[in-house]
């Protein structure tokens, strides 16, 4: 039996679910990258190289490595998912006139559970549909954030949360994490949350775990009411954490909590200095209670002596630099080892001098994403 089931940041990692960038990257235009959450169009065969750097680094260690996409083609082969898939990708038709509905319909009929499963992932064009093309190319777009595993699911303790993404370029990544946790063997001793059976967005990116605690960030991509019901949902099931809410500024750079805050070790943790000079702390009770203090104040309250290195060293333009660059976005392999974009110097160093095992990764291409090590990384399973 496939164990699954995380309580921090940091124990010994044993399992993760990752995802190896594919063609849905190459499917990225000018016309279609910031729809699809891109800044830039990263080069494949590069970023596949820095994504297997990444892999072997965890391999190495003796973590076992899972991908998404293997999954997904496991399950599709079940009648239900099979035909729930085709529905959901009708649901991301950009024409719905009924003959193109039709059509399309009946092209993705004729596909083989594989050519479907990926299909669902790389997009389709209107040409490879039979349809006359459209400048835009694709009547169903790819999805390329895919590789970034740990916004459309997250695990706390056995409980996988499906997440409901904020933007409807993303919707099918979480159908995938659904479809996998419902249907594959190994998560069939997990229990599920669909946070798509409420209105509120909520994304995996943050959620920290913190033994006892849940540090959730109310974000440009979550918002408190989605965190209201989690919590209710998580008590419902016997799952009792106490939560505290980071109410970050709602901006593109600071997208998720976890891109201006990870764990690095029992005791020690990376921000970014100015990001949490705007950040307001409340816990969840009854109803949100405002902190009244800074984090690194309150912290001391909760936690014998932490550490915090800061992004940059604090420094403004290195510090701006840097967390555009995930140098706050590490991943913990085991405590005080961790792994980080090589392309961060100042950060990396300030890590290495407090102690911290750093293991460095290529990222010209993977960062083009937004998204750094821990975006890329959903453990299943820590010690």
């Amino acid at each position: 039996m496939s164990m699954i089931k995380v309580s921090n940041e940091i124990n010994q990692l044993n399992h993760v679910l990752m995802h190896r960038p594919g063609l849905e990257i190459e499917q990225l235009t000018p016309s279609n990258l910031s729809r699809l959450l891109f800044e830039d169009m990263p080069f494949l065969s590069k970023a596949i190289e820095e994504h297997e750097t990444f892999v072997e680094v965890l391999k190495r260690v003796g973590v076992q490595v899972s991908d998404i996409k293997d999954l997904w083609l496991d399950v599709i082969i079940n009648k239900e998912v099979y035909e729930d898939s085709i529905q959901t990708l009708l649901r991301d038709l950009k024409v719905n006139t009924q003959d193109v509905l039709n059509h399309v319909k009946n092209y993705l009929l004729t596909l083989d559970h594989a050519k479907l499963g990926n299909t669902f992932i790389e997009g389709l064009r209107y040409d490879t549909a039979g349809l006359d093309i459209q400048e835009d190319v694709f009547v169903i777009d790819p999805i390329p954030n895919l590789f970034f595993q740990r916004d459309p699911m997250f695990m706390i303790e056995d409980v996988a949360v499906i997440s409901h993404m904020a933007s409807q370029a993303r919707y099918r990544e979480s159908f995938i994490s659904k479809m996998v946790v419902k249907y594959h063997d190994m998560f069939k001793h997990t229990r599920m949350i669909d946070m798509n059976e409420q209105e509120f967005i909520i994304e995996g990116g943050d959620v920290l775990l913190h033994d006892d605690m849940i540090w959730i960030g109310s974000s440009q991509r979550t918002q408190k009411e989605a965190i209201i019901y989690l919590n209710d949902a998580l008590k419902t099931i016997g799952v009792n954490k106490k939560i505290i809410i980071f109410d970050i500024p709602k901006t593109r750079a600071y997208m998720h909590l976890d891109t201006i805050l990870t764990v690095l070790d029992r005791d020690t943790y990376i921000l970014d200095p100015f990001a949490f000079k705007q950040v307001h702390l409340f816990e969840l009770k009854e109803a949100l209670v405002p902190l009244n203090q800074p984090f690194e104040t309150w912290l001391q309250s909760v936690t014998a002596s932490p550490r915090f290195i800061h992004v940059g060293g604090g420094d403004a333009i290195y510090s701006a630099r840097e967390q555009w660059n995930d140098a706050a976005n590490t991943v913990a392999i085991q405590p005080g080892h961790v792994v980080c974009y090589d392309r961060n110097d100042m950060t990396n160093q300030l890590m290495m001098s407090a102690g911290v095992k750093v293991q460095l990764i290529p990222s010209s291409e993977l960062s083009r994403g937004r998204g750094g090590p821990h975006c890329m990384t959903m453990p299943l399973l820590r010690k």
